[in-house]
């Protein structure tokens, strides 16, 4: 009963929000996070507009709470994966990387995590952990194309010419 109305609110949440009334959309999250304090995709969405109302302790705490749930929350990889896209498209790096370096620690078999470490770790500079961690990505997952370009463009910023002309090749 209470995952149902947790849906529920989390439905209606987007219903306010297509309507505009971002004030209803967030309690309405709120809501389905009073019925089911571990819904995923309401965790994700409240953690999101808590960081767009300039709430950045409380986004950042709600989103990184993502991390804590279940190995077998439904679609719990997407969902961490989609928290970290939204700070990267916010540009919040060092957000970003503290989420995808805690996400590939705990799930280190996921290529997308890895991905996240080397996007955000370039972002930040920090162009030898990206290197790495695009390499981790890529032993995961060896056939994704799209993870050899992005090694490819982290050798690149890394300075690593030759290596990085050779790997963007292959892409």
């Amino acid at each position: 009963k209470s995952l149902f109305a947790a849906e529920a609110a989390y439905a209606e949440s987007i219903f306010r929000s297509a309507l505009g009334d971002g004030q209803a959309c967030i309690n309405a999250l709120r809501r389905s996070l009073k019925y089911a304090p571990g819904y995923a995709p309401a965790i994700l969405a409240l953690g999101t507009a808590e960081y767009q109302l300039g709430h950045r302790a409380k986004g950042r705490s709600l989103l990184f709470s993502l991390l804590d749930l279940p190995y077998d929350t439904k679609d719990i990889f997407e969902i961490i994966d989609k928290a970290g896209d939204f700070l990267i498209q916010s540009r919040r790096y060092v957000d970003g990387l503290d989420l995808y370096r805690r996400a590939a620690s705990r799930f280190s078999k996921v290529a997308v995590f890895h991905q996240g470490v080397g996007c955000c770790a370039g972002h930040n500079g920090l162009h030898t952990e990206a290197v790495r961690a695009s390499r981790a990505a890529l032993v995961l997952d060896p056939g994704n194309q799209r993870l050899v370009n992005d090694l490819g463009w982290c050798l690149f910023e890394a300075g690593w010419l030759e290596e990085a002309s050779a790997v963007l090749k292959k892409a």
